[in-house]
Formats: structure tokens, C-alpha cells, sequence
């Protein structure tokens, strides 16, 4: 089976992949019929105008101090004619000149062009052109890279790109957009005017069905790729569009993640999931800036069983399960579910169910079990009987257990309460206790996460952990929130640069440095790949960084400079498996623990040549299985 992952692409120096140039093709033109001709002009300036606010209370704002007010939710978008699309045009300039009286003289001066939207399309297009150059000292317009043309054609807009044929399909226009968003990103420069109105026929066509097919790029392999701890960026959308994919820098070492965040002050974790499904348009608008410049993650949630779990149980994993595929066929590396309101035994069923109903490549997208550490867990997998654990720990723990036995591929361990904003779920439990969840995941072959309240501060004690993911965004510190309503304003772009410093500055700390090699020491543990001298190593490493013995981390560092310096992987991970069993020789554990090892390893070697994924995932697992009798292979 061949999918859209990015191993498929050309690999660059440093573990980065291109996307061919399809801007070095030549020039070729799209036409927008009448039908939606109109529609794209209004979402141009209904975008500009939006942009014009958020611009607007950054630059006159504070973000601290409290005196940013939101008094209304995020509204949810409702179908429109094009009569009340232009009507509500209307009411977004009203409300911007209500708001900010400072801005009305502007706003007066595009009320003329505004109304010519309504014109014969030429006149429309001129209109949003003007529309577009008045604006462009309040938000940012490029004047440059003229290689997009818009013009009127008729009732129709011809779009002209610099690639492909003269005449392009929806799918190539895609594609042409995608490269376009690309190129503008690589040159850290803002659209222009006429990238802008390319830009909305896209979405035009993304929300009218259209599948942006590029590729995509995966978690990795944990202790293998060119970051350990990677920052989940997150939020519902447009914040992404206008911040995190607009600069490459802001993409390095991170997971574009998408999640409608914002609840409230008054809504109880009960009450209101503090994370909810985000806007399904809007996925497919990131996916398509995005391309495989990252990877993309979205959370699905926790489900609803009606009338119990027994009876509901069908419902909840179709309803789930449809969500995930669609989010996986727009390219998404992850979805994230959240494992409450069942026991220990209804988790692992509700979750191989899933596992089962999913339709993804399960070798490059990612099911993550969310498990709150503040929600108590009943396990009832004993012969002793139920008991509830209520210990963050111990929760911690058993969600590991449960992601492992329900055939997920990643645990997450949230930290979100009743209080709004979140505290920190690294001030829930102590460094050794975050550690030791991790370490103990990393060495079940799971992808581990936390998510919940972090700032600048806990970053730093995040990668000391060795951890895969953090959620990092919102109101914490990427948001501007009102702190009576806790309803969410503009996205705060700069930050993203300074989180991705701070991320720095600590994986090149001794203990980050620590924490990412035992990262990979208990993946190759995992993988019987490593040797035995080097497994009592790492058992060592695990302690001196418990114990925050940087001393002995960093004799162990020199210890073990050959792992360290190991290549990262540039394909599946089960490829990078195979290779370190062949390289390991008959100094690992998969010789010493194996029968006809071999024998085996030339089995795996032939698969792997042929990229049999599948034929691999079901071998490794029977290499894993002699592991489970063995002292050598965890802590335990």
C-alpha cells in the first residue's frame, strides 16, 4: 500500500524533505466560475478586515496586565447566500469602527469599494483590489513576487500561477496554491494581494470537497529524529494560517497541532471539554499551507456512550472512528482521543475497536490515548476485584498500560482541572514522577506527550524529561485571553520563536542532552537493538537524571558518544529497526534473547529491502515477545 507520507520525498541534509517544484513548471491558469467568482472577492476582504482587528490589538494592546476584553465566544460559522455573505461584510466593518473608533476614518474610506462588490465582477475585482491597498498599512500585504495574476474574465476570475499547464484542474490549482504558501514561507514574506484572492479560491474549493492530496510528515521515531521533544503548537486554526505557517523557522522542531481551546472561566472540566474537534474546514485550509513541512496532529475527543458504555459502545467508536479517517485522509499525523468515563477493561476494548475501525496508515498516522491525570481511572483488569486509582502516578502508569494493550500508538498525560487556565501538569507531579512516565512508556514503544498550562518556565523542565510532545498554545502563551470571560483574542505570533529558543537552549543542557540519548537508549531497549553493557548504562542514566546528577549524566554522555552520534531515521521506523538489529550484531539483546536470531534478522532484512511494513510489524512483534520474560529489557 502506498500512502502520502514524506519518506516518499527526496531527503535533504539535516532530516529535511522538499516537496517537488512545481513553481519551476511554468505558468498555468485556473478559472473560478461566476458561480463562486464573487464569493472569493468577499472572503478576501471579510479576511482582510478580520486581520485589520487582530493587527489592531496587538499593536495597541498589552498582553499583559489584564485589559484585553472578548466578550463573545468564537462563533461558529453559519451557510450563507451571497446577499447575506455581503450583508454580514456590513455588519464586521460596523462592529470594527464600535470597537475602535480610531479606525473608522479608514473605515469610511472603503466603504465606496466596498459596496461596488456588489458590481458586474470587474468592477467587483477592482473594488477588492482597492479594497486590499487601502488595508495594507494596518496588515501585512507583499508588493513583491508578481508572478500571480487575478483578472476578470466575464463572470468568471481567471487565477494565473506559475505552474503547470495553461488550463488546471481544481487538483492542480491545489497543488499550485500549496507550492505558492510554500515559496512565500521559505522567503518569510506576506502574500499579496493577488496570492490572497488565490488563496481563498482554494479554500473555496476545499470546503466545496475538493482533497489537497501533497504529502505529509510523521511523528518519527522516538530518539531518532532531528528534535526529541517537539512543541505542539496549537490552536483552532487561524492562528496557524496567519502565524505559525508563515515562517519556516517556526516549524522546526514542532507539531502544528489543531484544537478549538477556548471555554471559558465559568464552564467545569465536566461541563465542557477543555479541548474540543476543531473546525473541519479549517483543518483542510492547514493541511494545504502546510504541505510535509511538518507534522499536523488534531484532538477528537472523549466519547459520548448513550445510555452506558455496553449499549453505546457502537455507536461511540463509528462516530470517533469516522472522525479520525477523515482527519487522516486530509494528511493529519495524529488524532488525539481522550480515554474517559469507562473502566480499565471498556478502554482497552473501546480502543481496539478503534484501532480496528481507524482507516490510516497505521505505520506513519498516530492514535494517542489522552488520559487526564486529575480524572480517577477504575481498574478492573485484577482478579482482585475493581479499584479505583486516584494517585497522578499511578494514573500516569496505568495509562501507559492501556494505550500499550489497546494498540495505540502514543499516551498522553493532561493535566487540565476546573480551573481556567490550567495549571501546568508538570507542577502536578515532581520531575522524577514525569520522568519515570515517560522512560516507562519509551520503553513499550510508545510516543508520549503532556499537555496542560505550560509557559516559558516548564518548557525547559519538559525536554529534561525526554519527553515527544508538549502542548504548548491558548491563552497560556499564545493567545491574548480576556480574564473575566476567558474567551480568546488574537494569536501571538513572536512567541513562537521564543518558545522554540527556550526548546533549544535545553536539549543542548547536559540533561537535555541526558534525557534525549535515554530516549533512545529505551527505544532500542524496546527494539533489542541495544547492548547489554550499554542497556546497565542506561539504567544508570535514568537514575543520574532522577536524581539530577549532572556529574554522572555527563560522564555517561561521554560513555556513551557512539549512541549519541547513531544517524536519525530517515524512513518508517520499522525500517530504522531492522537496521539497528543488523548493525547491533551479537552483542544486543535481540541475539541474546532470540532463538535462530540469525535467521531471523535475514527474514527481517528481505522484508525490509521489499518495504513489507506489514510482513516487518508482524515479525517485530514476535522478536518483542521474547522480551517480556527477560530482566534485561526495562527497569522493571
Amino acid at each position: 500500500m502506498r500512502s502520502n507520507h514524506v519518506d516518499e520525498l527526496s531527503e535533504l541534509p539535516g532530516g529535511h524533505r522538499q516537496l517537488p517544484d512545481v513553481m519551476a513548471s511554468g505558468p498555468g491558469t485556473f478559472v473560478v466560475p461566476s458561480g463562486s467568482a464573487r464569493r472569493v472577492l468577499l472572503a478576501t476582504v471579510e479576511d482582510a478586515l478580520r486581520r485589520v482587528r487582530l493587527d489592531h490589538v496587538r499593536r495597541t494592546v498589552p498582553v499583559q496586565g489584564g485589559n484585553y476584553r472578548q466578550t463573545a465566544p468564537w462563533e461558529l460559522p453559519v451557510a450563507a447566500t451571497l446577499a447575506e455573505a455581503n450583508e454580514s461584510l456590513d455588519r464586521r466593518i460596523i462592529a470594527l469602527g464600535g470597537e475602535f473608533p480610531e479606525l473608522r476614518a479608514l473605515l469610511r474610506s472603503i466603504a465606496e469599494p466596498v459596496q461596488r462588490l456588489r458590481q458586474p465582477l470587474a468592477q467587483a475585482l477592482t473594488a477588492t483590489t482597492e479594497v486590499l491597498a487601502a488595508l495594507a498599512g494596518l496588515i501585512e500585504i507583499s508588493d513583491g513576487e508578481q508572478t500571480c495574476r487575478v483578472e476578470a474574465d466575464g463572470g468568471s476570475l481567471r487565477i494565473t500561477l506559475p505552474v503547470g499547464s495553461s488550463l488546471m484542474t481544481s487538483a492542480q490549482f491545489l497543488a499550485a496554491v500549496a507550492a505558492l504558501q510554500r515559496r512565500a514561507r521559505q522567503q518569510s514574506r506576506p502574500l499579496s494581494a493577488a496570492e490572497l484572492m488565490a488563496e481563498q479560491a482554494a479554500h473555496l474549493l476545499l470546503a466545496g470537497g475538493a482533497r489537497f492530496s501533497g504529502t505529509y510528515r510523521s511523528w518519527g521515531t522516538v530518539g531518532f529524529r532531528d528534535h526529541q521533544t517537539y512543541m505542539s503548537v496549537t490552536d483552532p486554526g487561524e492562528g496557524h494560517l496567519d502565524g505559525t505557517l508563515r515562517e519556516m523557522g517556526h516549524l522546526d522542531g514542532v507539531i502544528v497541532h489543531i484544537e478549538h481551546l477556548e471555554r471559558g472561566t465559568r464552564q467545569t472540566r465536566g461541563a465542557v471539554e477543555p479541548y474540543r474537534i476543531p473546525y473541519p474546514p479549517m483543518v483542510a485550509r492547514i493541511r494545504l499551507a502546510l504541505g510535509a513541512d511538518a507534522p499536523s496532529s488534531s484532538y477528537v475527543g472523549r466519547p459520548v456512550f448513550e445510555h452506558g458504555v455496553e449499549t453505546g459502545m457502537l455507536k461511540a467508536v463509528h462516530t470517533v472512528a469516522a472522525a479520525c479517517s477523515e482527519l487522516f485522509a486530509e494528511g493529519l499525523s495524529e488524532c488525539k482521543i481522550a480515554i474517559e468515563g469507562m473502566s480499565a477493561t471498556q478502554a482497552i476494548r473501546y480502543m481496539r475497536h478503534l484501532s480496528a475501525a481507524v482507516r490510516r496508515d497505521r505505520f506513519t498516522q498516530v492514535l494517542s490515548a489522552a488520559v487526564n491525570l486529575n480524572t480517577p481511572l477504575l481498574d478492573d483488569r485484577g482478579k482482585g476485584g475493581p479499584t479505583l486509582v486516584e494517585d497522578r502516578l499511578a494514573i500516569g502508569r496505568l495509562g501507559i498500560r492501556l494505550a500499550q494493550e489497546g494498540r495505540f500508538d502514543k499516551v498522553t498525560w493532561d493535566g487540565s482541572g476546573n480551573s481556567y487556565p490550567s495549571g501546568c501538569v508538570l507542577e502536578q507531579i515532581t520531575p522524577a514522577e514525569a520522568l519515570t512516565l515517560v522512560h516507562e512508556a519509551h520503553e513499550r514503544g510508545l510516543l508520549t506527550y503532556f499537555s496542560a498550562g505550560f509557559r516559558m518556565p516548564q518548557v525547559r523542565a519538559a525536554v529534561f524529561t525526554g519527553v515527544d510532545g508538549v502542548g504548548i498554545g491558548g491563552a497560556q502563551i499564545l493567545r491574548y485571553m480576556d480574564a473575566e470571560t476567558g474567551h480568546h483574542g488574537p494569536f501571538l505570533t513572536a512567541n513562537i520563536a521564543t518558545i522554540l529558543e527556550v526548546r533549544n537552549a535545553a536539549e543542548a543542557d547536559v540533561r537535555g542532552r541526558g534525557a534525549a540519548l535515554l530516549a533512545r537508549l529505551d527505544r532500542m531497549a524496546f527494539e533489542l537493538s541495544i547492548g547489554r553493557a550499554d542497556n546497565s548504562r542506561r539504567h544508570r542514566l535514568f537514575r543520574a537524571l532522577g536524581d539530577r546528577d549532572d556529574a554522572s549524566v555527563e560522564a555517561l554522555l561521554r560513555t556513551l558518544s557512539s549512541i549519541e552520534q547513531m544517524p536519525h531515521d530517515s524512513g518508517p521506523s520499522l525500517l530504522g529497526w531492522v537496521e539497528r538489529l543488523r548493525a547491533a550484531g551479537p552483542d544486543s539483546l535481540f541475539a541474546l534473547l532470540v532463538p535462530d536470531w540469525q535467521s531471523r534478522l535475514k527474514d527481517l532484512n528481505v522484508a525490509a529491502a521489499a518495504g513489507d511494513l506489514e510482513y516487518l510489524a508482524e515479525q517485530l512483534l514476535v522478536v518483542r515477545s521474547f522480551s517480556s520474560q527477560s530482566r534485561w529489557a526495562s527497569t522493571a
